[in-house]
């Protein structure tokens, strides 16, 4: 096996060693950058509660703003995967009528992602919408 046009048992490394590095490096490579993607967005993510509206900011690569009227939410849900319980966290779905960008399968609208007291932030959502 060749590496650069040099071969390799020259140079006294052993022909699956390549395989075992890149494999390796794709391993903990590809988490870790997720991992710093996400903690970047996070970082910008941003919720802001009015009485009469929701305004939300995303993005580290991309800025996504958006202001949704508590009055055009359909439906509340929240979920707490097996992850989220383990850290006292869980996600909000507010729901809304076709707004061009699928959040989900369910259909369009805004995720609340891994916010702390999720019960205590839904109890209130929900007051905030039955006004």
């Amino acid at each position: 096996m060749s590496l650069g046009g040099i071969k390799a048992m020259k140079l006294g490394i052993p022909e699956w060693a390549p395989f075992v590095f890149f494999g390796a490096l794709f391993f903990f490579g590809v988490p870790a950058l997720v991992y710093i993607f996400k903690k970047k967005t996070y970082e910008k993510t941003e919720y802001r509660f009015f009485k009469d509206r929701l305004e939300y900011s995303e993005g580290f690569l991309t800025a996504q703003d958006k202001t949704i009227k508590y009055d055009k939410i359909t439906e509340t849900s929240m979920r707490r995967g097996v992850v989220q319980k383990r850290f006292g966290l869980g996600t909000i779905f507010l729901a809304t009528p076709a707004s061009g960008y699928q959040q989900s399968r369910a259909g369009s609208g805004i995720r609340i992602k891994d916010v702390e007291q999720p019960e205590k932030l839904y109890a209130q959502i929900e007051g905030l919408i039955g006004k």
